[in-house]
């Protein structure tokens, strides 16, 4: 097994196990760059009243989390939505009010380790 470290993860778009993360995502999320199945990821996105969503995703201890919306999928139209929340080792499930923000318009969510 290759060990791979912060210097030879950070400034490359590698993916080396092919999992649509690059190796320095993944090594700021604590996932394993070499494990295609080990990569953050939404568990679940519920709809839970009027732009009111229930996020969960499993989580990592010690890795900060926050959340962002769009309303085009757009790389630069990424706006953070939330506060910080801190990874426990468990699934973390966050209720988000997004009445401020939506306007009857498309959501989406992502969720990203600052």
């Amino acid at each position: 097994m290759t060990a791979i470290g912060k210097s030879d993860t950070d400034s490359t778009g590698i993916d080396s196990d092919g999992d649509g993360q690059s190796d320095g995502h993944e090594f700021l999320t604590d996932a394993n760059p070499l494990d295609s199945s080990d990569f953050l990821r939404a568990d679940s996105i519920t709809g839970a009243g009027l732009y009111v969503y229930e996020l969960a995703w499993p989580s990592r201890p010690g890795i900060y989390y926050c959340i962002q919306y769009s309303r085009t999928l757009g790389e630069n139209d990424w706006l953070t939505l939330s506060e910080t929340y801190q990874g426990t080792g468990t699934i973390l499930l966050v209720i988000v009010d997004a009445s401020q923000v939506s306007d009857n318009e498309k959501l989406f969510f992502r969720i990203q380790s600052p």
